[in-house]
């Protein structure tokens, strides 16, 4: 199971993502869906611990 809860993230001044809460029971597939911009990328990185987060 993955679950996150009130996770922020950002870059400098700009808040991309702010206060997502999130439960993926397992097995499960997911898609995360997006314009260009929305912080699709900035999710998967502060899931994976590549950038800095809050939460």
């Amino acid at each position: 199971m993955l679950q996150v809860k009130n996770l922020v993230v950002g870059y400098e001044q700009r808040v991309l993502i702010r206060s997502l809460f999130l439960s993926v029971p397992a097995p499960a597939f997911v898609a995360i869906v997006g314009h260009n911009g929305a912080g699709k990328s900035s999710l998967f990185r502060a899931l994976t611990g590549s950038i800095p987060y809050q939460g």
